[in-house]
């Protein structure tokens, strides 16, 4: 296979940005994802790509509840604040305007919208990502704004 081709084009696949939380017991954290796209209208279901080694990816399975953040184009330090390793900035929550969602996730104010979701399938891959399924059980708009895209960044995570 060409690599670089490979590499070229799922680099050309549009990939929103958005800031995924949970809370576990009294333990809250979250992270900056890429791959998410909507899988079902009914019921309403979304998929998210999550990596194996991603601190998160138990804390996620065993809260089983997610809030997902649609950032706006203006959005990018927030995305950068949820990539750093928890052992770098253990309370990525710092600074910012967070209330209780209905699963229990934590909900940033500074999003152009959140969908919260109850983990409903794990599809475990070959690869280095797993696949979870998440049914949407809540929605709000927030400020009408075009979406943060990951190329709209120096970021690259797709190849």
């Amino acid at each position: 296979m060409d690599q670089n081709a490979k590499r070229t084009l799922l680099r050309k696949i549009p990939y929103g940005m958005y800031v995924v939380t949970t809370q576990d017991g009294d333990r809250r954290n979250g992270l900056t994802v890429t791959w998410l796209s909507q899988v079902s209208f009914r019921p309403p279901l979304v998929a998210m790509a999550v990596a194996k080694a991603c601190r998160n990816y138990p804390m996620i399975r065993r809260a089983g509840v997610v809030a997902i953040h649609f950032l706006p184009k203006s959005g990018a330090k927030t995305a950068n604040l949820f990539i750093l390793p928890t052992r770098r900035k253990p309370d990525k929550f710092e600074g910012l305007a967070v209330a209780q969602g209905v699963t229990g996730a934590p909900v940033i104010d500074d999003a152009m919208g959140v969908i919260e979701g109850r983990l409903v399938h794990t599809l475990e891959t070959m690869g280095d990502h797993d696949v979870l399924v998440f049914e949407i059980v809540e929605a709000r708009l927030g400020r009408d704004e075009p979406l943060l895209y990951l190329s709209d960044t120096t970021l690259q995570y797709a190849g």
